[in-house]
């Protein structure tokens, strides 16, 4: 094939990506986070012209129909077969390339071979984001992606009361004035002085861009170049724009005994007050 890089051998998947793959498949093939969330869809939609050549990076659990290529460690045979819009799959088995998106070795494409690539629900589960952001820029020449909001990867109750957000995503992905900032999630994220249960903005980050974008690493913890926790810094900002009501109940379910409880009261305010929710 013509316009595909000569192929060069593809080294093995990292264990660890291996491992996260396979024990969440279960969770990934029911979670709503597979699909691109549908108040997207129109836009997305809109932005792809007929002739376009679309490549879908990282959409094994449930591929994007409309892409013409997909790029995804896992194999097509396996992959999920819901569908997002309801049309026939324009890619191929021969168009679907397995490939590890982080093993630092250019993607098997020229540059800005894609008229758009969409990479939805993928950059918080990978071990380089920052690698696959460069490649992506390389290789197409505009994109869609998408993500948990950080505020969402806060909450208790997506997939337990035990810790917050998603257990297997690695990273707080972040478009701050159009660009992307990338933060590991560490253990303090999990701590019940930093996890809420009701949160006032948008569970989910949308980005769209054109040509190139600019992307980097947040350090967690304690910056070197200044005083105070990062976090804990962003959760002072985020908490002073959240209504009164919102934080009495956070409050509230922080001093309640049994997850029980926490539960229902979480789904009893944010359905009165129809707040976002993974």
């Amino acid at each position: 094939m013509s316009h595909l890089r000569k192929k060069q051998p593809n080294p093995p998947l990292q264990n660890s990506d291996s491992i996260i793959y396979l024990l969440t498949f279960s969770v990934i093939k029911t979670s709503s986070l597979c699909h691109m969330h549908k108040s997207s869809l129109p836009e997305v939609l809109n932005r792809i012209k007929d002739t376009d050549v679309v490549l879908d990076i990282g959409g094994w659990a449930n591929p994007f129909e409309r892409a013409n290529y997909v790029l995804d460690a896992l194999s097509y045979d396996t992959r999920g077969k819901d569908g997002q819009i309801g049309v026939p799959e324009r890619f191929t088995k021969d168009t679907w390339i397995q490939w590890d998106i982080c093993n630092r070795q250019p993607w098997p494409f020229k540059d800005k071979q894609f008229d758009f690539a969409i990479c939805s629900h993928v950059l918080e589960d990978i071990r380089d984001p920052l690698w696959v952001c460069s490649e992506m820029i390389r290789v197409a020449k505009s994109g869609y992606i998408e993500t948990p909001t950080r505020e969402a990867e806060l909450l208790y109750g997506v997939q337990s009361y035990e810790f917050t957000g998603f257990q297997h995503h690695r990273w707080f992905v972040e478009n701050v004035n159009g660009q992307l900032f990338f933060t590991q999630k560490t253990p303090l994220s999990h701590t019940e002085q930093n996890g809420f249960y009701l949160i006032h903005t948008d569970s989910i980050m949308r980005f769209f861009w054109t040509d190139k974008f600019h992307f980097e690493e947040k350090f967690a913890g304690v910056d070197p170049f200044s005083t105070g926790d990062k976090m804990m810094d962003w959760k002072s900002t985020f908490q002073k724009n959240m209504p009164t009501k919102i934080k009495v109940v956070n409050e509230v379910c922080r001093w309640l005994p049994g997850n029980y409880l926490k539960k229902n009261v979480q789904k009893t305010f944010r359905s009165l007050w129809k707040l976002p929710r993974i």
